[in-house]
């Protein structure tokens, strides 16, 4: 776990310097605070191997950016243990303020403090703010309050988010080496095409050597690329990425469905998505949201417009009196978790079905991005392996024709 040393002052105004174990700078801030001191510096230790530990700077630059998915996590989990140690809120959320990097991030972060010293329910407070608290969170944070239950509420939470972002990067971190295999094929290939093909062509030329049509094909090719045309392919899958992004914003249900058929890529994103909003469902359904708005918030926070928009259709059915498990099938919901909605009778045990479902659906699609590493980036070497491949023995045949005439 890291660990953090702190220049702090206690009730007293007395110095006070030490060090901290926490799961990131936002929790150590709150630890700190219900020992009663009130942080002047906060610093993480980093082990350097074969050295004595250092400190790394006091957190990042103040910038005017957005604070990404890790970052709200951790800002959450500081909130979460203000909240678990009965601190006031108020005053721990200025500290954690003080720690967030980023400056449009640290004025929502003081505005909901100042809302909370003025009397505002904390859930109301955090209206707007959704550079720090997503709208889904607000939901649930008001359910949370009318529950007494918010500490266990944000501990689920956090359980999602945490989980989720894993997910994410695993499936990212699968996809990032083919592309940048790709990315580097394309530029030796173009680099091959563009400057040697054309220097073999001369060489062939000169010694009036009877080309194969293997070779008159690469040729034609390369003619084909010089100058210009070179950019073609670039700039179509440049094309090709824009319009898909187009596409998802204007469509984003079925451009969802045709990714889902993607081989491997498809499961891994779908089932993603679906544990996502296994554990949100979870959260709303244990907190004492109304199905409907359950579903919607779930559907909201899963990222996926084709859950999204059949969550949607489903919360509309349910409202007319249709069970769950019904609208489920008839708006097909995404296959690895339809029949979660069958146990929905169950009011005692539906919460703990849907976590144990999303770590499920988690779990398989870590294990599709491994998968995708596993079939993908072999495939990738040998496509590349075999494109340069045939570009050498295009160029190597006419030599073989020349050899064969001095012998």
């Amino acid at each position: 776990m890291p660990r953090f040393r702190h220049n702090s002052t206690d009730q007293n105004d007395q110095p006070v310097e030490g060090v901290v174990e926490a799961e990131n700078r936002f929790v150590a801030v709150a630890r700190l605070l219900q020992d009663g001191l009130h942080v002047q510096d906060l610093q993480e230790i980093t082990e350097t191997s074969g050295d004595a530990p250092t400190t790394s700077d006091r957190g990042a630059p103040i910038v005017d950016v957005p604070m990404g998915h890790d970052e709200r996590i951790a800002v959450t989990g500081g909130i979460a243990e203000i909240i678990h140690g009965r601190l006031p809120l108020a005053a721990g959320l200025r500290a954690i303020a003080s720690e967030i990097p980023s400056r449009r991030a640290r004025r929502a972060m003081i505005t909901i403090s100042a809302r909370v010293e003025q009397g505002i329910p904390v859930d109301e407070a955090v209206n707007g703010q959704d550079i720090i608290i997503p709208s889904h969170l607000r939901t649930l944070l008001r359910a949370g309050i009318k529950t007494g239950r918010i500490a266990e509420l944000l501990e689920h939470y956090l359980h999602f988010a945490r989980s989720g972002l894993d997910t994410r990067r695993r499936n990212t971190a699968a996809l990032f080496y083919p592309a940048l295999l790709l990315l580097t094929a394309m530029m030796v290939i173009g680099a091959l095409l563009n400057q040697v093909v054309p220097s073999f062509a001369d060489i062939f030329q000169g010694f009036q050597i009877e080309i194969p049509a293997f070779t008159q094909l690469l040729l034609w090719i390369a003619d084909f690329v010089q100058g210009w045309r070179l950019s073609i392919l670039p700039l179509g899958l440049l094309a090709a990425a824009v319009t898909w992004f187009v596409f998802g914003r204007v469509a984003g249900p079925l451009q969802r469905k045709w990714l889902y058929h993607i081989p491997v890529v498809g499961r891994m994103v779908r089932l993603g998505a679906a544990s996502r909003f296994c554990h949100l469902l979870a959260i709303g359904i244990d907190h004492g949201i109304p199905t409907p708005q359950a579903l919607r918030l779930a559907g909201d926070g899963s990222g996926d417009a084709y859950i999204g928009r059949a969550t949607d259709r489903m919360a509309e059915e349910i409202t007319r009196g249709t069970p769950l498990s019904q609208t489920a099938n008839t708006h097909r919901m995404v296959p690895e978790i339809t029949h979660v909605f069958q146990w929905q009778t169950r009011d005692n045990a539906f919460a703990e079905i849907l976590r144990a479902t999303g770590d499920i659906c988690a779990a398989q699609s870590r294990v599709q991005s491994g998968l995708a590493g596993v079939l993908i980036e072999p495939l990738t070497i040998i496509g590349i392996a075999t494109a340069v491949g045939a570009i050498s023995v295009a160029l190597m045949l006419p030599l073989f024709n020349l050899f064969n005439m001095f012998l």
